[in-house]
Protein backbone atom coordinates (compact mmCIF):
# COMPACT_ATOMS: atom_id res chain seq x y z
CA UNK A 1 0.00 0.00 0.00
CA UNK A 2 3.44 2.30 -0.17
CA UNK A 3 2.25 3.78 -3.82
CA UNK A 4 -1.50 4.08 -3.35
CA UNK A 5 -0.79 7.14 -0.40
CA UNK A 6 2.12 8.55 -2.14
CA UNK A 7 0.20 8.60 -4.72
CA UNK A 8 -2.77 10.56 -3.24
CA UNK A 9 -0.30 12.67 -1.89
CA UNK A 10 1.82 13.76 -4.96
CA UNK A 11 -1.98 14.56 -6.91
CA UNK A 12 -3.09 16.50 -3.65
CA UNK A 13 -0.08 18.87 -4.40
CA UNK A 14 -0.45 18.23 -7.74
CA UNK A 15 -4.38 19.36 -7.60
CA UNK A 16 -3.54 22.34 -5.20
CA UNK A 17 -2.79 24.98 -7.48
CA UNK A 18 -3.89 24.95 -11.17
CA UNK A 19 -6.58 26.92 -12.57
CA UNK A 20 -8.24 23.76 -14.38
CA UNK A 21 -7.47 20.73 -11.75
CA UNK A 22 -9.62 18.32 -13.88
CA UNK A 23 -7.05 19.19 -16.87
CA UNK A 24 -4.05 19.10 -14.17
CA UNK A 25 -5.66 15.49 -13.03
CA UNK A 26 -5.69 14.23 -17.04
CA UNK A 27 -1.99 15.24 -17.15
CA UNK A 28 -0.71 14.03 -13.33
CA UNK A 29 0.45 10.74 -15.39
CA UNK A 30 3.73 12.37 -16.56
CA UNK A 31 6.98 11.88 -16.61
CA UNK A 32 9.49 11.69 -13.78
CA UNK A 33 10.54 14.83 -14.66
CA UNK A 34 7.51 15.89 -13.64
CA UNK A 35 7.19 14.72 -10.83
CA UNK A 36 10.01 15.81 -9.74
CA UNK A 37 9.14 19.57 -11.10
CA UNK A 38 6.38 18.94 -8.56
CA UNK A 39 8.41 17.63 -5.81
CA UNK A 40 11.07 20.41 -6.07
CA UNK A 41 7.98 23.30 -6.65
CA UNK A 42 6.26 22.19 -3.67
CA UNK A 43 8.00 20.47 -1.43
CA UNK A 44 11.90 20.99 -1.05
CA UNK A 45 11.36 24.38 -2.08
CA UNK A 46 9.07 24.90 1.02
CA UNK A 47 12.05 23.80 3.35
CA UNK A 48 14.15 26.01 5.22
CA UNK A 49 18.08 25.85 3.93
CA UNK A 50 18.69 23.81 6.82
CA UNK A 51 16.04 21.84 6.56
CA UNK A 52 17.28 20.86 2.47
CA UNK A 53 20.50 20.55 3.31
CA UNK A 54 19.72 17.99 6.01
CA UNK A 55 17.03 15.84 3.92
CA UNK A 56 20.44 16.03 0.82
CA UNK A 57 22.80 13.91 2.85
CA UNK A 58 19.77 11.76 4.80
CA UNK A 59 18.48 9.98 1.95
CA UNK A 60 21.89 8.58 1.59
CA UNK A 61 20.51 6.45 4.04
CA UNK A 62 18.00 3.55 3.22
CA UNK A 63 16.88 3.34 6.38
CA UNK A 64 17.68 5.00 9.43
CA UNK A 65 16.81 5.84 13.54
CA UNK A 66 17.19 9.26 15.56
CA UNK A 67 20.78 7.81 16.27
CA UNK A 68 21.82 7.09 12.46
CA UNK A 69 20.34 10.31 11.09
CA UNK A 70 22.15 11.97 13.64
CA UNK A 71 25.85 10.78 13.37
CA UNK A 72 25.16 10.15 9.56
CA UNK A 73 24.21 14.03 8.61
CA UNK A 74 26.17 15.66 11.58
CA UNK A 75 22.99 17.62 12.24
CA UNK A 76 22.40 19.32 15.79
CA UNK A 77 18.92 19.82 14.37
CA UNK A 78 17.77 16.00 13.65
CA UNK A 79 15.65 15.74 15.92
CA UNK A 80 13.76 18.89 14.90
CA UNK A 81 14.08 18.13 11.65
CA UNK A 82 12.57 14.29 11.81
CA UNK A 83 9.97 15.56 13.50
CA UNK A 84 9.27 18.40 11.23
CA UNK A 85 9.25 15.31 7.96
CA UNK A 86 6.88 13.05 10.56
CA UNK A 87 4.30 15.46 11.77
CA UNK A 88 3.63 16.58 8.20
CA UNK A 89 3.58 13.39 6.51
CA UNK A 90 6.68 14.71 4.15
CA UNK A 91 7.12 10.74 2.34
CA UNK A 92 8.68 9.25 5.54
CA UNK A 93 7.90 5.81 6.33
CA UNK A 94 7.67 4.52 9.96
CA UNK A 95 9.13 0.86 10.11
CA UNK A 96 10.01 -1.67 12.94
CA UNK A 97 7.19 -0.48 15.04
CA UNK A 98 7.76 3.35 14.56
CA UNK A 99 11.56 2.99 16.03
CA UNK A 100 13.31 3.35 12.31
CA UNK A 101 12.07 5.12 9.00
CA UNK A 102 13.14 5.46 5.98
CA UNK A 103 12.03 7.81 2.92
CA UNK A 104 9.05 7.25 0.05
CA UNK A 105 10.99 5.39 -2.89
CA UNK A 106 10.32 8.10 -5.09
CA UNK A 107 11.18 10.81 -3.05
CA UNK A 108 14.79 9.03 -1.85
CA UNK A 109 14.70 9.05 -5.50
CA UNK A 110 14.09 12.69 -6.35
CA UNK A 111 16.33 13.66 -3.23
CA UNK A 112 19.18 11.40 -4.87
CA UNK A 113 19.35 13.30 -7.76
CA UNK A 114 19.28 16.62 -6.21
CA UNK A 115 22.02 15.78 -3.82
CA UNK A 116 23.97 14.45 -6.48
CA UNK A 117 24.25 18.06 -8.13
CA UNK A 118 23.75 20.46 -4.67
CA UNK A 119 25.61 18.14 -2.97
CA UNK A 120 29.76 18.20 -2.71
CA UNK A 121 31.09 14.00 -3.23
CA UNK A 122 33.20 14.23 -0.05
CA UNK A 123 29.97 15.29 1.82
CA UNK A 124 28.36 12.23 -0.08
CA UNK A 125 31.02 10.27 1.05
CA UNK A 126 31.63 11.62 4.48
CA UNK A 127 28.12 11.16 5.34
CA UNK A 128 28.06 7.34 3.92
CA UNK A 129 31.47 6.87 5.94
CA UNK A 130 29.50 7.70 9.33
CA UNK A 131 26.78 5.80 8.41
CA UNK A 132 28.96 2.44 7.73
CA UNK A 133 31.09 3.12 11.01
CA UNK A 134 27.93 3.93 13.12
CA UNK A 135 26.29 0.44 11.52
CA UNK A 136 29.67 -1.41 12.48
CA UNK A 137 29.76 -0.83 16.04
CA UNK A 138 26.02 -1.60 15.97
CA UNK A 139 26.91 -4.46 14.85
CA UNK A 140 24.60 -4.69 11.31
CA UNK A 141 28.15 -5.72 9.84
CA UNK A 142 25.76 -6.11 5.86
CA UNK A 143 24.25 -2.24 6.27
CA UNK A 144 28.05 -1.11 7.16
CA UNK A 145 29.92 -2.83 4.09
CA UNK A 146 26.68 -1.54 2.08
CA UNK A 147 27.43 2.08 3.24
CA UNK A 148 31.20 1.47 3.10
CA UNK A 149 31.20 0.71 -0.57
CA UNK A 150 28.42 3.24 -1.50
CA UNK A 151 31.07 5.98 -0.54
CA UNK A 152 34.00 3.85 -2.69
CA UNK A 153 35.79 3.70 0.65
CA UNK A 154 37.58 0.16 -0.19
CA UNK A 155 39.85 0.34 2.87
CA UNK A 156 36.91 0.73 5.00
CA UNK A 157 34.81 -2.00 3.81
CA UNK A 158 37.49 -4.26 4.12
CA UNK A 159 38.15 -3.19 7.56
CA UNK A 160 34.80 -4.56 8.25
CA UNK A 161 34.76 -7.35 6.05
CA UNK A 162 37.93 -8.61 8.56
CA UNK A 163 36.29 -7.81 11.57
CA UNK A 164 32.59 -9.60 10.91
CA UNK A 165 34.30 -12.45 8.42
CA UNK A 166 35.16 -14.54 12.07
CA UNK A 167 31.45 -15.29 12.87
CA UNK A 168 30.16 -15.56 9.47
CA UNK A 169 32.37 -18.42 9.03
CA UNK A 170 34.19 -19.70 11.79
CA UNK A 171 31.02 -19.59 14.01
CA UNK A 172 28.37 -19.85 11.57
CA UNK A 173 30.55 -22.11 8.54
CA UNK A 174 29.64 -19.40 5.82
CA UNK A 175 31.42 -19.20 2.83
Amino acid sequence: TEGWPSAVRLAQIFLSSPADPALALDNLAGTDQDIASILNAKVLNGFTAALKAFVLRLCQLRDFDYSLARIATEDPLTQGHLRYLCERNVFIIAIDGGQRHRLHNVFRGFLLDQARQDLAPAVRKQVLDRAADYCREDGRCADALDYALDGGNAALAADILEQSSPVFVRDLGYH
